[in-house]
């Protein structure tokens, strides 16, 4: 998908000029002014699969639109180092963790 293409972009990061400067470096992205701030936001959605971790907190859970269909997948950060291994690359699975800075 290209830029030009995207209408909205949501993303989480606990670095956000960090993650906008890395993200203006690798695809080009120009940032406006921030706008707004924390919204409610409601979505008719059905549960169809939640976790919850030790700590009694939800881990996970996997929500659909009960209109639209559309599926959202809400992650503790608990869950965050795992899933980091999962979206490693593959070089960077090989290398040991001084090795894969």
């Amino acid at each position: 998908m290209k830029a030009e293409d995207l209408f909205h972009l949501g993303i989480v990061t606990d670095k956000p000029e960090a993650t906008r400067m890395e993200l203006r470096a690798l695809f080009g992205y120009e940032w406006g002014d921030e706008i707004g701030g924390p919204i409610a936001v409601t979505v008719p959605v059905v549960t169809e699969a939640t976790r919850v971790g030790s700590d009694g907190q939800p881990f996970f859970t996997f929500h659909r639109s009960a209109t639209t269909g559309l599926r959202i997948e809400l992650v503790s950060r608990v869950a965050q180092p795992g899933l980091q291994r999962c979206w490693a690359r593959p070089e960077r699975l090989s290398r040991g963790p001084a090795e894969a800075n």
